[in-house]
């Protein structure tokens, strides 16, 4: 059985998200730690360069040295889908936690997140088909933001930052390899240098030259063009060695398209249950919400033996922005004086699907207006709201987004 030959179709891809127990260390998946994602990109690291340029008789003397690998920076685009009834951790949950930082579960009732300080990371594996498999580990989002038209499946837009990249890809025992007896661990050849195509902790499922399955293996040393691994059946020259990751167990949970969302504008300070009141209520043709923890890496220049950066970030000043398109009503022109004189005021945000329904709120924000010309020969404007501190005794009050 030799390799194939035909190419990998690119959609075929598959997504898995776990958290770490220590950051940095990946943590191998189960079924049920997949994701369908609509977009997935940037499982690339930078190489970072040292150059030398000397005086001599030659005309070439620049030298370069790698000297560390940049952050990575993974991005995934992700239907969101509410848990099965209120108060169920909804399926993107894992991402939404350790974005926020704080994820309050109340039972039968409501899942809510909101910003705290934390230094949790994940570890996201994404492979296409069985050819090439990439682990981003000591990783943690940085950046969310979600738009909402009435024509267009909602999506969350996740930006990431990883401190470690590696690959794993599919490889045949060079053809002339002596038989290689079961053993606990056994020398498996992989016809080049090893590093290229295995990390230590990596599986692979093991197919015969006949394309029969044979077992599942974990890689436990990568040295020159060997690893070893622990094994329960003979493994023979030509023998195929997939990348391998447990069979996904996707939610049944459907991804919607919000036909409502309904914005709520107050007095700051004004009280959720109090805000969310067709007093307030503002008809929005589209909305946009935009969240940055403005994560940094102070160790990235650490002297710590190693190429690659710590797994230890720190949040700088978290912003949010929320921007919303309304048809102008006489009860809303209003908004251009108040947004002169009475800039500060509270937000929400309603997105119902079914039962259920998303929630965004902020008791205090500043407000500006633009005029945003015509939509189908009616007025519009432009709200821009962006997030402040106000009252708020700690930052969990500051900003909660809501699944109920």
């Amino acid at each position: 059985m030799a390799l194939s030959d035909k190419t990998t179709r690119s959609r075929n891809r598959s997504l898995f998200i776990t958290e770490e127990s220590t950051n940095g260390t990946p943590v191998y998946p189960s079924g049920s730690d997949a994701f369908l994602a609509a977009e997935i990109d940037g499982f690339v690291q930078d190489t970072e360069t040292a150059e030398a340029q000397e005086y001599t008789a030659d005309l070439f003397t620049q030298a370069e040295q790698v000297v560390g690998y940049a952050y990575a920076n993974p991005t995934m685009t992700i239907h969101p889908r509410f848990g099965a009834s209120a108060g169920d951790v909804p399926v993107e949950g894992v991402l939404l936690k350790n974005f926020f930082g704080s994820q309050v579960v109340s039972a039968g009732t409501s899942v809510t997140y909101a910003f705290v300080d934390h230094d949790n990371t994940l570890s996201a594996y994404y492979q296409y088909a069985d050819v090439l498999q990439c682990v981003a580990s000591g990783m943690v989002v940085s950046e969310m933001n979600f738009s909402i038209t009435k024509n267009e499946l909602m999506a969350y837009d996740f930006t990431c930052i990883a401190n470690k990249v590696q690959h794993t890809s599919q490889f045949e025992v060079p053809t002339g390899t002596a038989s290689i007896a079961a053993a606990t661990p056994a020398t498996i050849p992989v016809g080049t240098t090893a590093s290229y195509v295995a990390q230590v902790g990596s599986k692979f499922d093991v197919y015969t030259d006949a394309g029969v399955f044979s077992e599942t293996i974990e890689v436990l040393t990568v040295t020159g063009t060997d690893i070893t691994a622990d094994t329960t059946a003979a493994i023979e020259a030509n023998y195929i060695l997939k990348p391998s990751l447990p069979t996904a167990s996707y939610s049944s949970v459907q991804p919607f398209a919000p036909t409502s969302a309904t914005v709520y504008v107050g007095p700051t300070g004004t009280a959720m249950a109090s805000l969310i009141n067709s007093t307030y209520a503002l008809k929005a043709r589209e909305l946009s919400v935009s969240m940055n923890k403005n994560m940094q890496t102070p160790t990235a220049d650490e002297l710590n033996g190693s190429l690659f950066g710590g797994p230890d970030y720190e949040i700088d000043v978290p912003s949010v922005e929320i921007s919303t398109t309304i048809n102008l009503r006489p009860g809303t022109a209003r908004y251009y004086e108040q947004a002169r004189t009475d800039q500060l005021r509270s937000v929400a945000v309603t997105i119902p699907y079914g039962s259920q329904e998303l929630v965004v709120y902020v008791p205090s924000v500043f407000m500006e207006v633009s005029d945003g010309g015509e939509n189908a020969g009616a007025a519009q404007q432009t709200l821009d709201f962006r997030i402040q501190k106000g009252s708020a005794s700690s930052s969990a009050d500051v900003f909660k987004l809501i699944y109920r």
